[in-house]
């Protein structure tokens, strides 16, 4: 059996003000990313291919998502300022899967990744790279 992943960006900042180096400067990105998750498995035999959408996933513990900053032009991730002491980004950068209703699709159930707690720490253009991980044995 073969699963193919289906990530979509349901919300993205455009936008957002750095926070401080200290705990007490926060500034959370808003409106915080979300990323939907889809998983399709096919089942090939001799006979047949069988293509389906699987909704087993969203029970799934094993499934989180790694945010970064990365550069705008590559898919270098920048993980420390200058000082090479201090993370460039704070707060919740790991989202467990979330299993909720989909309010924009018939509220079907879906799974989402959700980050309301990730502030960057370092003035600049970037993108947020983020990544799909599945714990496996």
């Amino acid at each position: 059996m073969d699963r193919e992943y289906d990530l979509t960006v349901r919300q993205q900042p455009k936008q957002a003000r750095m926070c401080g180096v200290s705990g007490k400067d926060r500034r959370p990105i808003d409106p915080p990313p979300i990323v939907e998750l889809r998983v399709r498995e096919r089942r090939r035999d001799a006979y047949s291919a069988e293509e389906r959408e699987s909704v087993s996933f969203l029970e799934n513990p094993y499934y989180f998502m790694f945010a970064s900053l990365a550069s705008v032009d590559s898919d270098q991730e920048m993980h420390l300022l200058s000082d090479g002491q201090t993370r460039c980004t704070t707060g919740q950068v790991v989202s467990s899967l979330y299993h909720l209703k989909d309010t924009e699709n018939r509220n079907s159930d879906a799974g989402f990744f959700v980050f309301p707690d990730l502030s960057v720490r370092t003035e600049g253009s970037y993108r947020l790279k983020l990544s799909l991980f599945e714990i496996v044995g």
